[in-house]
Protein backbone atom coordinates (compact mmCIF):
# COMPACT_ATOMS: atom_id res chain seq x y z
CA UNK A 1 0.00 0.00 0.00
CA UNK A 2 1.42 3.55 -0.96
CA UNK A 3 1.77 5.91 2.10
CA UNK A 4 2.86 9.51 2.54
CA UNK A 5 4.00 12.07 4.94
CA UNK A 6 0.83 13.64 5.73
CA UNK A 7 -1.18 11.92 8.54
CA UNK A 8 -3.89 14.09 7.15
CA UNK A 9 -3.49 15.02 3.53
CA UNK A 10 -2.29 17.90 1.66
CA UNK A 11 -4.85 20.55 2.83
CA UNK A 12 -5.21 19.89 6.19
CA UNK A 13 -1.89 21.64 7.72
CA UNK A 14 0.45 21.74 4.77
CA UNK A 15 -0.65 25.31 3.44
CA UNK A 16 0.19 26.72 7.02
CA UNK A 17 3.18 25.10 6.92
CA UNK A 18 4.51 26.45 3.26
CA UNK A 19 3.22 29.81 3.94
CA UNK A 20 5.40 30.42 7.24
CA UNK A 21 8.65 28.80 6.06
CA UNK A 22 8.04 30.93 3.22
CA UNK A 23 7.87 34.07 4.87
CA UNK A 24 10.90 33.07 6.94
CA UNK A 25 13.12 32.74 3.63
CA UNK A 26 11.54 35.65 2.72
CA UNK A 27 12.62 37.68 5.73
CA UNK A 28 16.29 36.15 5.41
CA UNK A 29 17.20 35.88 1.86
CA UNK A 30 18.55 37.12 -0.54
CA UNK A 31 17.04 38.85 -3.39
CA UNK A 32 18.28 36.26 -5.10
CA UNK A 33 16.64 33.48 -4.18
CA UNK A 34 13.58 35.21 -2.94
CA UNK A 35 11.66 33.82 -6.53
CA UNK A 36 12.77 30.56 -5.56
CA UNK A 37 11.59 30.90 -2.00
CA UNK A 38 7.95 31.28 -3.50
CA UNK A 39 8.08 29.01 -6.18
CA UNK A 40 9.22 26.18 -3.92
CA UNK A 41 6.55 27.18 -1.11
CA UNK A 42 3.90 26.86 -4.07
CA UNK A 43 4.93 23.82 -5.13
CA UNK A 44 4.97 22.73 -1.52
CA UNK A 45 1.77 22.72 -1.83
CA UNK A 46 0.78 22.03 -5.95
CA UNK A 47 2.65 19.00 -6.24
CA UNK A 48 0.80 16.62 -3.39
CA UNK A 49 -2.29 18.01 -4.65
CA UNK A 50 -1.98 17.13 -8.27
CA UNK A 51 -0.60 14.09 -7.40
CA UNK A 52 -4.04 13.45 -5.35
CA UNK A 53 -6.00 14.80 -7.93
CA UNK A 54 -4.00 12.51 -10.48
CA UNK A 55 -4.94 9.53 -8.31
CA UNK A 56 -1.06 8.87 -7.96
CA UNK A 57 -1.39 8.75 -3.98
CA UNK A 58 -4.34 7.65 -2.58
CA UNK A 59 -6.76 10.28 -1.54
CA UNK A 60 -7.20 11.44 2.37
CA UNK A 61 -10.76 12.58 1.94
CA UNK A 62 -13.29 11.33 0.81
CA UNK A 63 -16.64 13.27 0.04
CA UNK A 64 -20.14 10.97 1.15
CA UNK A 65 -23.58 12.33 1.94
CA UNK A 66 -22.36 16.13 1.69
CA UNK A 67 -20.03 15.15 4.46
CA UNK A 68 -16.13 15.07 3.96
CA UNK A 69 -14.43 12.35 5.96
CA UNK A 70 -10.53 12.41 6.73
CA UNK A 71 -8.86 8.84 6.23
CA UNK A 72 -5.54 8.06 7.70
CA UNK A 73 -3.19 7.35 5.38
CA UNK A 74 0.20 6.88 7.29
CA UNK A 75 -1.16 6.26 10.71
CA UNK A 76 -4.04 5.57 12.67
CA UNK A 77 -5.76 8.43 14.48
CA UNK A 78 -6.47 8.30 18.00
CA UNK A 79 -8.11 10.94 19.33
CA UNK A 80 -6.11 11.97 22.44
CA UNK A 81 -3.30 11.98 19.96
CA UNK A 82 -4.39 13.77 17.30
CA UNK A 83 -5.72 16.19 19.71
CA UNK A 84 -2.75 16.86 20.78
CA UNK A 85 -1.09 16.71 17.75
CA UNK A 86 -3.61 19.49 16.56
CA UNK A 87 -2.94 21.49 19.12
CA UNK A 88 0.82 21.89 19.18
CA UNK A 89 0.64 22.34 15.41
CA UNK A 90 -1.66 25.17 15.82
CA UNK A 91 0.53 26.70 18.56
CA UNK A 92 4.01 25.76 16.48
CA UNK A 93 2.14 27.72 13.42
CA UNK A 94 1.49 31.56 15.73
CA UNK A 95 4.89 31.08 17.80
CA UNK A 96 7.37 30.25 14.72
CA UNK A 97 6.49 33.33 12.49
CA UNK A 98 6.18 35.23 15.91
CA UNK A 99 9.98 33.95 16.52
CA UNK A 100 11.31 35.24 13.15
CA UNK A 101 9.40 38.37 12.52
CA UNK A 102 10.39 39.24 16.06
CA UNK A 103 13.99 38.83 15.49
CA UNK A 104 13.32 40.40 12.20
CA UNK A 105 11.97 43.76 13.89
CA UNK A 106 15.07 43.43 16.50
CA UNK A 107 17.69 43.85 13.75
CA UNK A 108 15.58 46.61 11.87
CA UNK A 109 15.52 48.28 14.90
CA UNK A 110 18.80 48.24 15.52
CA UNK A 111 19.87 49.39 11.61
CA UNK A 112 17.48 52.44 12.15
CA UNK A 113 18.97 53.11 15.39
CA UNK A 114 22.55 52.76 13.85
CA UNK A 115 21.60 54.97 10.90
CA UNK A 116 20.06 57.78 13.28
CA UNK A 117 22.92 58.24 15.42
CA UNK A 118 25.51 58.07 12.36
CA UNK A 119 23.07 60.46 10.42
CA UNK A 120 23.54 63.03 13.85
CA UNK A 121 27.05 62.29 14.24
CA UNK A 122 27.47 63.68 10.95
CA UNK A 123 25.29 66.83 11.79
CA UNK A 124 27.61 67.76 14.02
CA UNK A 125 31.08 66.85 12.66
CA UNK A 126 30.48 68.76 10.11
CA UNK A 127 30.70 72.16 9.05
CA UNK A 128 27.61 74.51 8.66
CA UNK A 129 28.25 75.14 4.74
CA UNK A 130 28.81 71.61 4.44
CA UNK A 131 25.86 70.92 5.48
CA UNK A 132 23.95 73.45 3.59
CA UNK A 133 25.91 71.64 0.63
CA UNK A 134 24.51 68.47 1.50
CA UNK A 135 21.11 69.56 2.04
CA UNK A 136 21.22 70.96 -1.29
CA UNK A 137 22.06 68.18 -3.54
CA UNK A 138 19.41 66.14 -1.30
CA UNK A 139 16.90 68.43 -2.65
CA UNK A 140 18.20 68.36 -6.26
CA UNK A 141 18.33 64.56 -5.81
CA UNK A 142 14.33 64.67 -4.91
CA UNK A 143 14.04 66.98 -7.84
CA UNK A 144 15.63 64.47 -10.42
CA UNK A 145 14.12 61.42 -8.96
CA UNK A 146 10.33 63.31 -9.18
CA UNK A 147 11.42 64.42 -12.51
CA UNK A 148 12.72 61.06 -13.80
CA UNK A 149 9.47 58.78 -12.09
CA UNK A 150 6.95 61.63 -12.78
CA UNK A 151 5.78 61.33 -9.29
CA UNK A 152 5.37 64.68 -6.69
CA UNK A 153 7.93 66.04 -5.01
CA UNK A 154 8.77 64.54 -1.11
CA UNK A 155 6.57 65.33 1.28
CA UNK A 156 9.58 66.41 2.86
CA UNK A 157 10.75 69.06 0.68
CA UNK A 158 10.26 72.67 2.03
CA UNK A 159 8.24 73.62 -0.72
CA UNK A 160 4.74 73.30 0.19
CA UNK A 161 1.34 74.33 -2.10
CA UNK A 162 0.12 77.80 -0.77
CA UNK A 163 -3.00 77.74 1.80
CA UNK A 164 -6.90 78.64 -0.12
CA UNK A 165 -8.14 81.63 1.16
Amino acid sequence: MTRHAWPAGWAFLLPALASVHTVSFLMYTTRRYRTFAVVAGVATILVPFLLDALGLIPSSYVFEEGRLSITPIMIEFHPAKLKVYLLLAAVGLVLLPGFVLGRYRVALEKTEEEAFLSAWNVRHILPGEARKAAAMLQRSARREAAAQFGSAPSTHSKTRAPKAA
